[in-house]
């Protein structure tokens, strides 16, 4: 008996010592774990947002992650590679995809980086509530706002994709890597992933945000990186993998995430 309890006493203590409080449940499917998150209005995300982009915009912070401010300087160096590589390629303004990118952080937070002679055109593409306010409150020539995949590519067919973040949060990641793979860009960043090495299988979870942030909840994937880089390496070649910089390793029901980001571009023909 003691015996017994030494060998199941490690796995307890990883689920009650370390288990995050914002991500919590396995459900069988994304559907089950729907059911089981309260339907709230995407309002006051949106706001939280607005609120955080205005310290932003008034120079009081240098960017914000997911409404949070940010005060140091943070660079995302794959995005930076391909960026550089497309401008050695000739492309003197390459036009970035963003998508799911918020009121635009992730070019927020490079925008020391964008000068004369390194201009880009940055279209992020979100919901039409967030993206309306991205349009209201921004006046760079340089950032646009789109409410569809669709609206974005017309305007300009993507040089760059950039997902960061949004993977986890739709339901089926599959779908939208997919659909992602067929605009057929040159260099794809798809960062913020959060994986682990000794899950086996992929996880669906119950997220909900700390009402200090703002008020949310919802499905959420937390991913096995054996399977996230098989449907990478389907789809793409992975160049480079690095960490978030942004985002700490986090434990779910017992097991310990880290986030990631990889680098891809098109497979080149045999």
């Amino acid at each position: 008996m003691a015996r017994t309890r030494f060998r199941v006493w490690p796995r307890l203590a990883r689920l009650i010592r370390y288990n995050s409080s914002m991500w919590s449940g396995s459900y069988p499917d994304w559907d089950a774990a729907a059911r089981g998150c309260r339907k709230i209005s995407l309002e006051g995300q949106r706001r939280a947002y607005e609120r955080a982009l205005g310290e932003v915009l008034a120079g009081r912070a240098l960017f914000e992650r997911d409404s949070l401010l940010q005060h140091q300087p943070a660079t995302s160096w794959p995005l930076m590679l391909a960026l550089r590589d497309l401008q050695a390629l000739g492309i003197s303004r390459p036009t970035v995809l963003d998508y799911g990118g918020g009121l635009g952080s992730v070019y927020f937070q490079h925008r020391r980086w964008w000068t004369s002679d390194r201009p880009v055109t940055w279209n992020v593409v979100e919901l039409p509530g967030i993206a309306a306010t991205g349009r209201r409150l921004t006046h760079e020539p340089q950032l646009h706002f789109f409410d569809s995949l669709d609206e974005a590519i017309r305007q300009q067919p993507p040089d760059l994709i950039v997902a960061a973040g949004i993977m986890p949060m739709v339901p089926g990641p599959e779908a939208l890597l997919d659909s992602l793979a067929a605009l057929g860009a040159p260099w794809v960043f798809v960062d913020r992933i959060p994986v682990t090495k000794r899950q086996g299988k992929n996880l669906i979870t119950r997220q909900v945000v700390p009402r200090s942030i703002y008020e949310s909840e919802s499905p959420f994937w937390f991913f096995d990186e054996s399977r996230f880089l098989r449907m990478l390496s389907s789809r793409w070649e992975i160049v480079g993998q690095s960490l978030s910089d942004c985002d700490d390793p986090v434990w779910v029901e017992g097991y310990q995430y880290q986030w990631r980001g990889y680098l891809l571009r098109p497979r080149m023909a045999p």
